[in-house]
């Protein structure tokens, strides 16, 4: 690596950096995951790291290497935003490193380079990692794993690393792990390259996937039996592989959000693929293998997720890194070549620029796609304060709907819904969505009401 590259691996990381923690506290948490696994953590500190719990129920949805981590977090920064989602933001910032190291394996220092910036400037990536969420921790393990295999090929001993970054993966997010082996497996073939599996330091990878991933598993269905893995596996994977259990996100949505918040580098990309099938044969076979099997991976990932009937769209960020990979090694071939290399640097500025402008737009929330969301949640955290200080024992939802960072940040017990047939206590708090109120009034025509909290989107009242 020359002092240039090197000068420019430091300033990726700066940016990176910049992007993902600046300002990294400012806004509340959203439901649903984000309040959900801050109260997860929340019991987790000084508690039973081993199993998880919400609201003093076993929590089996998600493994532990992610709570275990947000946990640290929170003893070293106290418990406050910016601590719950440092874990996501250091991932993603992990993420764009091990993508460049990635890079510079399989095309050299320029496509490491190009790939690490074609990631730092994907709004996607900025946007989840600057969430509480799994998803970039899980993403960087699969990353991170087939980094391990990709160079254990020319050093068996990074083989070690390919499994206890499987292991890894594996307790960040269960079953999302295995596409670690579909990027594995594609390079492998790419590649043609079968030999690692003679070699015993893959083995030896493999064992200590096992010893990372198997202990917590054992443990918590030693501890639970059969209803572990009721909730874990069948529940959290196969169900949601076949039912859609939440939202209404479909793969119309999938492909707009891909194509409309991965711009420019989406568009790019499918670009890309229509290249590789066109001038297969004019591609050097230096760069053919890694284009290829990376551009594999990303539709192999993208399958399983329009395949899925459960959709939510932080589910695509493991697509991201491979397919900034693909356009990085891309870009250093071209680079490479005398008749594009002017025409090359010239468009990269440009596509750079674009990319750094939608990133700060989408990931910090300036798109007024979010503002909706965005005002809800503080509307949410200002209505839990309040009912926090009328230190309530029961409290109310009409209307039920998402609550969870109400009763994380109000430090309360899941609400009772109301319903026309319940008698609602005097100086019962009640807390309503959109336009109910004509209905509760309708419902409870003999009530007066106190309004404790009026929001653009939620009312907070007081029953008299």
């Amino acid at each position: 690596m020359s002092s240039v590259q090197r000068w420019f691996f430091y300033a990726l990381l700066m940016v990176g950096a910049f992007l993902l923690l600046f300002k990294l506290g400012s806004a509340p948490l959203q439901d649903y995951d984000e309040a959900t696994f801050a109260e997860v953590t929340h019991e987790a500190v000084g508690g039973n790291i081993l199993t998880l719990t919400y609201l003093g129920v076993p929590y089996l949805n998600k493994p532990p290497l992610f709570f275990w981590l947000a946990d640290l977090s929170v003893r070293a920064f106290g418990e406050n935003e910016f601590a719950l989602r440092f874990p996501s933001a250091f991932a993603g910032l992990g993420l764009i490193a091990t993508t460049i190291a990635l890079g510079d394996l399989l095309g050299g220092i320029s496509a490491g380079l190009l790939a690490g910036g074609i990631l730092a400037t994907t709004a996607p990536l900025i946007e989840t990692s600057r969430q509480m969420r799994v998803d970039p921790l899980v993403t960087l393990c699969i990353i991170l794993s087939t980094y391990g295999f990709v160079r254990g090929m020319k050093d068996k001993r990074w083989f070690l690393l390919f499994g206890v970054a499987l292991g890894c993966a594996i307790l960040a997010k269960s079953v999302i792990a295995v596409f670690a082996l579909f990027a594995v497996c594609a390079y492998a073939v790419a590649l043609k390259r079968f030999d690692w599996a003679k070699e015993k330091f893959f083995w030896l990878g493999i064992l200590l996937c096992i010893a990372v991933a198997l202990p917590w598993h054992l443990y918590e269905l030693m501890r639970f039996g059969s209803s572990f893995f009721d909730q874990y596996l069948s529940y959290n994977v196969s169900t949601r592989f076949t039912e859609a259990l939440f939202s209404s996100v479909t793969n119309t949505i999938y492909a707009r959000y891909f194509f409309a918040f991965g711009a420019p580098w989406s568009e790019i990309w499918a670009l890309s693929v229509l290249c590789l099938l066109v001038f297969w044969k004019r591609i050097p076979q230096i760069h053919r293998p890694a284009i290829t099997a990376s551009t594999v991976t990303v539709f192999a990932i993208g399958a399983v997720f329009f395949l899925a009937k459960t959709k939510a769209i932080t589910y695509l960020l493991p697509l991201y890194p491979f397919i900034a990979l693909s356009l990085g090694l891309w870009g250093a071939m071209l680079l490479r070549s005398n008749a594009t290399r002017n025409v090359m640097k010239v468009g990269a500025i440009i596509v750079f620029l674009t990319g750094t402008v939608l990133t700060i737009w989408n990931g910090y929330h300036l798109n007024p796609y979010y503002s909706a969301s965005d005002e809800l949640a503080r509307e949410e955290k200002a209505a839990a304060e309040i009912l926090a200080q009328e230190h309530p024992y029961d409290w109310y939802s009409f209307k039920d709907s998402e609550v969870l960072s109400i009763v994380y940040y109000g430090g309360l017990r899941y609400p009772i819904p109301v319903m026309p047939s319940l008698s609602l206590p005097r100086g019962a708090s009640v807390l309503l969505y959109g336009t109910s109120y004509s209905e509760l009034v309708a419902d409870y025509p003999k009530t007066a009401w106190t309004v404790l909290f009026k929001g653009s989107q939620i009312l907070l009242l007081r029953a008299s």
